[in-house]
């Protein structure tokens, strides 16, 4: 059998701004600011629970949601 899938370290994800997206998920889903590396936009954000979300930089907001961080 092959081995069981366990679970995921982090999951990236692309926004125009990711710290203020990274602030949101701060302020209404009790994320906290885990690491910003240097020199760069990204920002990971963490759960208690040491869920992850890897936040980087993407050129420009999708079309047809304008009010998302």
């Amino acid at each position: 059998n092959p081995p069981m899938f366990k679970g995921l370290e982090h999951t990236a994800i692309a926004s125009p701004d990711p710290l203020k997206l990274a602030n949101w998920y701060v302020a209404h889903l009790n994320f906290e600011i885990n690491y910003q590396p240097p020199n760069t936009t990204t920002v990971f954000v963490r759960l208690p629970d040491g869920s992850m979300l890897e936040i980087i930089e993407s050129a420009t907001a999708l079309p047809g949601v304008p009010d998302m961080p």
